[in-house]
């Protein structure tokens, strides 16, 4: 029989239904506190220790077999993400005959010695680490733990979360491209890197603006900008929320960048917010001004490795229509 590794949990796996469901013969063996180090959401917006000797952390005792540890090292993001070290943690609370007769014992932890600042917790992260310290506690994690600890970071379900705090990924497919654009409408977004939307297509619609549809076997390439509200509301008067476009959330593929989503098979996914034009979905002529904005934004989708390949299959028919179309007309 192969070894089994005990692993310490101290972020959103303290959640028993999610670790079971990522790690499914994985077991739980008891509750543990690892002295010496502090829990904090970094500024990627998860959880993450960093040293601290008057502090301490809370954790799940898992078993793990070779194939969950494997499947955790994928989600845990190893080595991009987190890296693994084997750290002595205090026994709490035995679950199981693992623990029997034993004080202390050596378990693996997943942390990211990079990146050790406080930053905002992801939106998507706060439901999960509010399941998971509701599971804490009824294993015996005191709540002032909790309190102490997560509050800071990690708002109630039902919280009324502060503009400032809240932090929205817009996938952009048309003239955003252009980051100097992107920039002048958006002073506090931040490009985190390149999105890939898997069957959607991009057209230019009867409005004579960028839209994607879905579309079987097509795909969408975009720049990942990061926003808070005040960011957010100024593109959302920019697209013409509601009336020309509204918004959606969709799972994009992580193609590069800085960018940090949830790890699938070796492969990064993260959901983002997406103007979509539902009510013109055909074919249309591209506006006279928009063309020079989306040679622009051509030009810097290049540069961050955007396929030329799909830039001539999808961009250039658009605008070479235009092109045409306006010389005849002038």
């Amino acid at each position: 029989m192969s070894a089994q590794t005990i692993h310490f949990s101290y972020g959103s796996n303290i959640w028993k239904d999610q670790m079971k469901a990522r790690c499914p013969s994985s077991r739980f063996i008891g509750v543990a506190r690892l002295p010496g180090w502090r829990w904090i959401i970094h500024t990627y917006g998860y959880a993450n220790l960093v040293a601290s000797p008057p502090d301490h952390v809370y954790g799940f005792l898992y078993e793990l077999s070779p194939e969950d540890e494997r499947i955790l090292d994928t989600y845990e993001g190893v080595p991009r993400d987190y890296h693994k070290e084997i750290l002595p943690v205090e026994i709490i609370k035995r679950a199981g005959e693992v623990l029997k007769d034993r004080d202390t014992i050596d378990a693996l932890i997943y942390i990211d010695s990079e990146t050790v600042e406080d930053g905002n917790i992801r939106q998507e992260y706060i439901s999960r680490l509010n399941l998971a310290s509701k599971d804490g506690v009824q294993e015996g994690i005191p709540n002032e733990y909790f309190k102490k600890y997560w509050q800071r970071f990690v708002p109630p379900e039902d919280a009324d979360l502060d503009g400032d705090k809240k932090l929205v990924v817009d996938f952009s497919f048309g003239s955003n491209l252009w980051k100097k654009q992107m920039q002048e409408r958006c002073p506090n977004s931040r490009w985190r890197g390149v999105g890939l939307l898997r069957d959607w297509r991009w057209f230019i619609n009867a409005r004579g603006y960028a839209n994607i549809i879905p579309s079987k076997g097509d795909h969408v390439y975009g720049f990942l900008y990061e926003l808070d509200a005040e960011d957010e509301a100024v593109l959302d008067r920019y697209e013409g929320v509601p009336n020309s476009y509204e918004k959606q959330v969709h799972r994009v593929e992580i193609i590069n960048g800085e960018a940090r989503g949830q790890l699938v098979a070796g492969k990064r996914f993260l959901d983002v917010s997406v103007y979509v034009d539902v009510l013109r979905l055909e074919n249309g002529t591209i506006k006279e001004e928009y063309i020079h904005r989306m040679n622009l934004a051509i030009e810097d989708a290049l540069k961050e490795g955007i396929p030329k390949e799909y830039i001539e299959k999808y961009f250039r028919p658009f605008l070479e229509y235009g092109l045409k179309y306006y010389s005849k007309t002038k």
